[in-house]
């Protein structure tokens, strides 16, 4: 009941898929892990993004019985705005435990950068809890990163005024003087 993780595999289902062709499997037999997918992106500075997908999991001895709903599978997306891979200090969306059922997962966030790296993230090791299966797999498909909100527009500085020009008067000029 103490929280460990090693390695799951990873690849391409064609048994628990929500569209398309394939989903992203990850899993393990018998052991917990941690563990996801992640991509890194262009996006716009100053632009809000959504990232989502859907999840599926399964969490049982895999001879076709329900899977076990005390797993904690602890599915969640998160985004690392600096670009880089650090999941752990990435902003993280919803966490769910989405078990025998496509759920969404999503996070919102504005780019503080041109790059973005979006995950998708399982933890299925908790402590105290006995998370151990012969299957503990989770799966992801309809990914996508979408502009939500455009940057804010810069906004030009009134112009300063200039300071009241005189009024012209029709004040008439007094005659030359003449010699006489």
């Amino acid at each position: 009941a103490v929280a460990y993780w090693v390695q799951p595999g990873w690849g391409g289902a064609t048994d628990f898929k929500n569209s398309g062709t394939y989903s992203q499997f990850v899993g393990n037999s018998w052991d917990t892990w941690m563990a996801g997918v992640y991509q890194t992106v262009s996006v716009t500075p100053g632009s809000t993004y959504r990232y989502s997908f859907k999840a599926y999991g399964y969490a049982g001895a895999g001879g076709g019985e329900a899977t076990d709903n005390g797993v904690n599978l602890q599915v969640r997306a998160a985004v690392d705005l600096t670009g880089g891979s650090n999941w752990s200090g990435a902003t993280a969306g919803n966490v769910g435990s989405p078990h025998g059922v496509w759920q969404d997962f999503a996070v919102e966030f504005t780019a503080t950068g041109d790059k973005v790296t979006v995950f998708t993230v399982a933890d299925t090791a908790v402590n105290g809890v006995n998370q151990c299966r012969a299957q503990l797999n989770t799966y992801y498909d309809d990914a996508q990163l979408i502009e939500v909100g455009p940057p804010p527009t810069a906004t030009s500085a009134p112009l300063p005024t200039s300071p009241p020009q005189p009024v012209a008067t029709n004040t008439p000029v007094p005659p030359a003087a003449t010699d006489t």
